[in-house]
């Protein structure tokens, strides 16, 4: 292999690398940003048994 196309080769690796670098850098984002509505989730689950315990306190005090 000559100089010259052995510089482009290993330009052509490094932008490859630079590349792949940039996906795995954009999908790792993705996926500490993406909770798969995890947090909305959580939030109405806790809105739901906070309702319930309300619920039961007040069967609780008609019952006393």
């Amino acid at each position: 292999m000559e100089e010259g196309s052995t510089i482009n080769a290993v330009s052509v690796a490094l932008g490859r690398i630079d590349a792949a670098l940039a996906r795995i850098e954009n999908a790792a984002g993705k996926t500490a940003n993406d909770d798969g509505g995890l947090k909305e989730r959580h939030h109405r689950l806790k809105a739901s048994v906070a309702h319930a315990l309300s619920d039961l306190d007040a069967l609780i005090d008609e019952l006393r």
